[in-house]
């Protein structure tokens, strides 16, 4: 029951509010969260930027995409995490510090960042976001990019 009220409460939030949450339908059930709920809150790469030099450590990049693609090249300051890794039921608290979380793939087709956006909103963590375009749309934006090993976390 309790994951039921949890599904709804973040069906809520996503749907802006009373009337966009009728106007899903999801009143007699839990919704499944869907691809279009995801990319319908995306992230642009100009805006992203904007919150990587304006926002210090209020906004964290979360790269979705593989361990051996993140030691290659990431978003300087980002975090590696395994879609497969958020706990929905029980979500790191450390998460609610950052105004958004924004997760990133290789592309605009990168089923592993629209993964861990689910992940996390089923977790009541409504502030994810998917970067639109991934690495690549940032990269040929000019952004700063990172490349080798990834700096030590100890």
């Amino acid at each position: 029951m309790a994951y039921r009220r949890d599904c709804r409460w973040v069906a809520f939030r996503l749907a802006g509010g009373l009337a966009g949450f009728v106007s899903l339908g999801v009143l007699a059930g839990c919704p499944q969260i869907d691809s279009q709920m995801v990319r319908d809150r995306a992230i642009g790469v100009a805006e992203a930027a904007k919150d990587f030099r304006t926002g210090g450590d209020k906004y964290l990049f979360i790269d979705a995409r593989t361990a051996d693609e993140y030691a290659k090249s990431r978003i300087p300051r980002a975090r590696h995490m395994d879609p497969w890794n958020v706990d929905i039921h029980d979500p790191d608290p450390a998460f609610d510090e950052y105004k958004e979380l924004i997760i990133y793939g290789q592309n605009p087709g990168t089923v592993r960042a629209e993964a861990l956006v689910k992940r996390f909103y089923h977790a009541k963590q409504d502030h994810a976001r998917l970067l639109e375009g991934g690495l690549d749309a940032w990269t040929k934006n000019g952004n700063p990019v990172e490349q080798g090993p990834p700096p030590s976390t100890k």
